[in-house]
Formats: structure tokens, C-alpha cells, sequence
């Protein structure tokens, strides 16, 4: 139980309470030593916590049980904790009460003497969003495999629970022994290893950013949303799938396609859905080809046959830019039809072992561009449907700001002052400009999406491709700084949220806007 503060120090047993503010400025003198060996035989603990180091929300701890160490040589208030984040002064008027647990003030404050010290809550809310097939390639991510514990646990669970179901281990296939390159290089464009490859660095990169192990300060996300094979990632973070259940499906989808003789092909066109659209009609191979993916306003991809493309490409607009995707298959097709009742049926028969949950958090899907229910959720037929209907990334994109804008109009506290949504993209860019388009797009229209979501909402992405003559270390340090650097607001809303009202935040809510931030070791 957490003692209460009496003499400005804690009785044996008690955890002192960790409160930090962001760093302003490195410290210009250094602690004294120490506290003496006298002072820990006496029983009592520390009562106040300094930060000496520059990192954000993290550093050495110094812990004294006499007060505080202040650069001015003053001594604290008895009833006044007192904390230092790189040497800046912040008092904290607030205790542990033996009875409950809780917090609880010190000093009484009025809402207008708190937001005078704090400031008021700017929340800010992560959606994850996970991209689809065409980035893969072996040794992707695997510095940070090498580096970071989250992350390769992530990738040696998938490739764990699929081993049974592959020719070849992912692990072997996606980070190969040297010697082995070439051949893998080959092997990992292959659907069955292209699909599960990147299905296990999406799901990676959003333990990376989720960290789930104890003592991690990341987050969970407020929404998320996949773009074809990000869907199944999609599924695992809003908390429908389990992991092994949907690393089992993409395993599936890709011996599927693998098998089936009809392959065809996908084009990505510069030019607007409805252009699109009308080329494949006019062409009269609806039937044989079909717009596959809604990009953006200008982004398209028609997907089908080899002849059924070209002649829906013929009746483009002259000058319509045209580039092949890199996949084996005409994905959200007619060509597909013919393996989506196998794929559901797989489905339905990990159901029977694993019933999905209902989702904990919005997931969009761009099947039907809106919210998923807990029925569809529910329903292997879902993903039969996934495999051949076309991807609507620019109604899911719609749905995703109706989601944020409703957000926005909700507040959860009285000290809040805005709410704002960064769309993390586990990937290297793909989404986001896609996103940053549709947004753009929407602005621009005045659409009936609230003005104050659309203007509170951001796109980022979480990697970008690896420059040749970059270290693991740099790369490591890169992706790191990304992550902090999109974390920073998050974690300085928690902080503030439970400043003002100590009482409406959990323990474990401060404990991860305090924690040091993750540093990766050298590979």
C-alpha cells in the first residue's frame, strides 16, 4: 500500500510517486552524491525523485530521503513535492492516501490557479494504419530484429506459429544467412512468403509502437485501419483476431494463390476513380478487369487479365501515367472469385477453434469504408469478400475522419482544449501520402467531415527505406527518434491529464508517461 506524506519522507514498503514534465533544458550543475549508507539503514525511502538528463521524459534518478536537491540551496515545503526535470523546478501538490490508493491533492486549487501552472489538455490519439503487399523484400527491418527485444518477438511469433503451414520458415525467408541471399531474394516475392512477410513486419512495427512488455510507455491505438493485407494486421490490433489466427488466414490466402493458374496482373493509373471506372466499362472487359484499389483522388488500380487491362488502359485519357504493381495475382478481382468460398471456409474453421472478440477500438475497414460491427467481425465470409471486392481506402479514409471528428466533439475532461489524431502508418509511405491526398481532398470540398477534425489530423509514417551507406545502428536510431518524436504529445498529454485531475487517471497511466524513453543497443 502507498503510504501518505508526512514528514516529506515514506515509510519502509511505501513507493514514492514518480512525476516528471517535459525537458526543457539540460542541467547546468550536477546533483551531490549519493544518499549515505546511514540514511538507507534508517528505513526510510526516498520522497522525491530529480531528473539530471536531458531525455524527454526519462534520465538517471536521483533519489534523496532528506528533500530535495535544489539548485538554490532552499529547502522544500514539508507538504510540497518538488520535481526536477533537467534541472527546472515544478512543485506538485499531491499525495497517496493509505485509505485508497489514490491521489490526492495537497494544496486545493481552482480549475483557473491549475491551468495557470499546467496548462490546459491537448489530447492527442494514435490510429494504426497498415499498408499492403508490394514493399517486401528479405532483410527488411532487421536491424531492428537485431537490436530491439519487441520487435523480434513479434516476428518470431509469427514465424513460429506458421512453420507448420510454410515449405520454409519465415525467419529463414525474411532474414536469411549472407550466403543464402540471393536465393530468398527470389523466394520472398513469392505469395505465400510476400503476404506473411510483411503481415509479420506490420504486426511488428505496431508492437514496436503498442509495447507491450512491463514498464513500456507507448500506446494503444484509438482507431486503426488496413489497406488490403493490412486488414488482417488491422483485425489483431483492433482485438477481433488473435495473432496466430490471423497470421493462419494470410497463410492460407497465400497457398491459395500460389496453386491457382489464373494470375494476372495490376496497374496503378493516375486518374480519378470515376475515370477509371468508365475506361473498364467502355473497354467492355467488366467482367475480366475491374478497378481494384481507391487510392485517393487521382490514385487507382485496375486489376484483372493481361488483355481486359490493356484494352482498359487504351481508354484512358491520353498522357495517364500507368506503372505495374509488383504482384503475382489480379487481387480484388473477378479473377479471384474463384478462391474466395476455400479462404472462407478456412476461415470458419479457425473461427471454431479461436471465435473472434468483438473489437475493442474502431476498425475501419476498406472493404466497406466504414466501422466494422462485431457481426462482420464475426464472419468468415468477411474475408472471402476481402479477397475480391475492391479495396475503398478513400471511403475508409471518410469513415476514419468521421471517427476523429467525433472524437473531437466528445471531450473526457473539462480541462481539455483540443483532441488531435496522428494516422501512423506501420509501413514506408505508402498510406500516408495516400491519406495526406484524401485529406487535402476532403479540406478542399468543406465535406460533411467536422472543419476542427479534418484541420486536427496528421499522417506519418513510421519507416522510411534505408539509405545504403546507413549503418543498423543509424537505422535503429532513426526509426527510435521517429517514434519519440510522434510519442512526445501523447505522452505530455498523460502527464497533464493527471496533473489536473490525479484522481481520473490510473496508476499505470502515469507510470507510462513517465517512463524512460526505449533505448535500442547497438547491433
Amino acid at each position: 500500500m502507498l503510504a501518505d506524506v508526512t514528514d516529506g519522507t515514506y515509510e519502509e514498503g511505501a513507493r514514492p510517486p514518480v512525476f516528471l514534465q517535459p525537458a526543457r533544458s539540460a542541467p547546468s550543475d550536477s546533483p551531490p552524491d549519493s544518499p549515505s549508507d546511514d540514511a538507507e539503514e534508517s528505513g526510510k525511502l526516498p520522497a522525491m525523485i530529480v531528473e539530471s538528463e536531458a531525455d524527454t521524459f526519462g534520465g538517471t534518478r536521483h533519489l534523496w530521503t532528506d528533500g530535495v536537491w535544489r539548485p538554490d540551496g532552499t529547502e522544500p515545503h514539508d507538504a510540497e513535492h518538488v520535481v526536477f526535470a533537467n534541472g527546472t523546478q515544478y512543485p506538485v501538490y499531491l499525495t497517496v492516501s493509505p485509505k485508497d490508493g489514490k491521489y490526492h491533492p495537497l494544496k486545493e486549487e481552482s480549475d483557473e490557479e491549475k491551468l495557470a501552472r499546467h496548462g490546459p489538455v491537448e489530447s492527442v490519439g494514435v490510429v494504426f494504419a497498415f499498408p499492403p503487399l508490394g514493399w517486401q523484400r528479405i532483410n527488411i527491418g532487421r536491424p531492428l530484429y537485431e537490436a530491439h527485444p519487441v520487435f523480434r518477438a513479434a516476428i518470431d511469433e509469427v514465424s513460429g506459429c506458421t512453420e507448420p503451414l510454410l515449405p520454409q520458415p519465415l525467419l529463414q525467408v525474411l532474414y536469411p544467412d549472407e550466403i543464402d541471399e540471393p536465393m530468398y531474394a527470389e523466394a520472398i516475392q513469392q505469395p505465400q512468403y510476400a503476404l506473411l512477410s510483411l503481415f509479420a513486419l506490420e504486426y511488428a512495427l505496431g508492437r514496436l509502437w503498442a509495447a507491450c512488455e512491463p514498464g513500456a510507455k507507448y500506446c494503444t491505438p484509438c482507431a486503426v485501419v488496413g489497406h488490403s493485407l493490412g486488414e488482417y494486421v488491422a483485425a489483431v490490433f483492433s482485438g477481433a483476431l488473435d495473432c496466430a489466427t490471423a497470421a493462419a488466414l494470410v497463410c492460407e490466402r497465400g497457398r491459395l494463390m500460389a496453386e491457382s493458374p489464373s494470375r494476372g496482373a495490376m496497374m496503378s493509373v493516375r486518374a480519378s476513380p470515376e475515370a477509371a471506372r468508365r475506361a473498364v466499362h467502355e473497354a467492355g472487359v467488366a467482367g475480366r478487369a475491374a478497378v481494384a484499389c481507391l487510392n485517393g483522388p487521382t490514385s487507382v488500380v485496375i486489376s484483372g487479365e493481361w488483355a481486359a487491362i490493356s484494352a482498359a488502359v487504351k481508354r484512358l485519357p491520353p498522357g495517364t501515367k500507368v506503372t505495374r504493381v509488383a504482384a503475382t495475382h489480379a487481387d480484388h478481382s473477378p479473377a479471384m472469385a474463384q478462391l474466395a468460398p476455400a479462404l472462407a471456409a478456412r476461415a470458419a474453421e479457425l473461427y471454431r477453434r479461436h471465435r473472434p472478440r468483438r473489437p475493442s477500438c474502431p476498425w475501419v475497414s476498406s472493404v466497406t469504408g466504414d466501422v466494422v460491427s462485431e457481426e462482420e467481425a464475426a464472419d468468415p465470409a468477411y474475408w472471402a469478400k476481402h479477397l475480391t471486392a475492391p479495396v475503398d481506402y478513400i471511403s475508409a479514409v471518410r469513415s476514419l475522419l468521421r471517427v476523429c471528428s467525433a472524437r473531437e466533439k466528445a471531450p473526457t475532461s473539462r480541462f481539455e482544449r483540443s483532441r488531435a489524431v496522428v494516422v501512423v502508418e506501420m509501413g514506408e509511405g505508402m498510406l500516408t501520402r495516400f491519406g495526406e491526398a484524401i485529406l487535402e481532398s476532403c479540406r478542399a470540398r468543406e465535406s460533411e467531415e467536422s472543419p476542427e477534425g479534418l484541420a486536427n489530423v496528421r499522417f506519418a509514417q513510421t519507416l522510411s527505406k534505408a539509405d545504403a551507406a546507413e549503418s543498423a545502428a543509424e537505422y535503429c536510431a532513426r526509426v527510435e527518434a521517429r517514434i519519440e518524436e510522434l510519442m512526445e504529445p501523447v505522452r505530455r498529454e498523460r502527464l497533464t491529464r493527471f496533473l489536473l485531475e490525479p484522481d481520473s487517471v490510473d496508476e499505470a497511466e502515469v507510470e507510462l508517461a513517465c517512463a524512460e524513453p526505449v533505448q535500442l543497443p547497438p547491433s
